[in-house]
């Protein structure tokens, strides 16, 4: 029997079972369905009344082995909030999160034999269609389960880790971008968009980005962020605390601040280089690595896990 896309959707015998009925897929031989989340796990997970949360699965056989006798299915299992008709990952909404359901990938699981159209699992066991999606599902929420969840939860500890990380370097740029320019810069909320029509295509949007200028003033006619100065002074207390405990004499430092042309001399030139540093050169630089470290905070959270 030939392989039809429409032929292999009709398998599933869509809607069934609290699955939606199927959108066909217009990049891969395959569909999506979703399915609302039943009322305790909402409860569960603290989600609000006016908020509404939905299971995506996209199932579909990829490209380079449709030759084959019995293909492989490709499934994506991936909790998505739906707003304006759209469907976004995103855990803004969840309180609970440490039972969250976990973004899922299955690959070489379950395999589809175009001829007979049958479906088999990996241990060549024959089975339904519809238990595919169930067996799927259940696996996806099995982490709001207090006890049952435990060993899938443990494997997505790695993961939490390397989001963590990720999150603090970010915050602890962004603080030093604060003290030393006094400027701002907070990334919010990160989301993917998922496309029901697209089996693999994930649009990472960023929704709320905010900079803070810093507030500059005079100092003796030269006009400079206020952080800056703060942070010029803080650093020459610093080392002048430093070098009195330490009994630190440098004869040249010496020289230079019992001159008082000197002095001015050597407050003009540091401050300048102050200022090209922390208010030019350096913000930039913070902001560009604190966006990375920040996509790479988010692709870690949504980061499927494969099964």
């Amino acid at each position: 029997m030939a392989l039809t896309k429409i032929g292999f959707i009709n398998s599933f015998n869509l809607p069934y079972d609290g699955f939606t009925k199927h959108t066909e897929l217009d990049d891969d031989i395959g569909f999506s369905t979703k399915k609302y989340i039943a009322p305790s796990l909402r409860k569960k997970l603290g989600i609000p009344n006016d908020k509404k949360y939905v299971t995506f699965i996209h199932v579909y056989l990829p490209k380079d082995k449709l030759e084959n006798d019995q293909i492989p299915l490709i499934i994506r299992a991936e909790l998505t909030e739906e707003r304006d008709g759209k469907f976004f990952i995103t855990d803004k909404y969840i309180k609970n999160r440490r039972l969250e359901p976990i973004n899922l990938i299955s690959r070489d699981e379950y395999f589809y034999d175009k001829e007979k159209n049958y479906f088999y699992d990996k241990k060549n066991n024959k089975i339904q269609a519809i238990e595919i999606l169930n067996q799927i599902y259940d696996l996806h929420t099995k982490t709001s389960k207090t006890f049952g969840g435990l060993s899938l939860r443990s494997r997505i500890l790695q993961r939490e880790i390397q989001a963590g990380t990720y999150k603090q370097l970010a915050l602890l740029l962004q603080w030093f971008l604060h003290i030393s320019s006094g400027e701002k810069v907070q990334f919010d909320l990160v989301e993917q968009e998922v496309k029901p029509e697209r089996s693999n295509q994930r649009n990472l949007i960023n929704t709320n980005i905010t900079e803070e200028k810093p507030a500059q003033i005079n100092f003796f006619g030269y006009i400079i962020a206020k952080r800056t100065i703060l942070f010029y002074s803080s650093i020459h207390l610093i080392f002048y605390v430093l070098f009195f405990f330490k009994r630190i004499n440098i004869p040249l430092l010496n020289t230079i601040l019992n001159n008082a042309f000197l002095t001015a001399l050597y407050v003009i030139l540091t401050l300048g280089i102050f200022e090209n540093i922390f208010d030019t050169k350096l913000p930039p630089l913070i902001k560009n690595c604190t966006s990375k470290l920040w996509k790479k905070h988010y692709q870690a959270v949504f980061k499927s896990i494969k099964i």
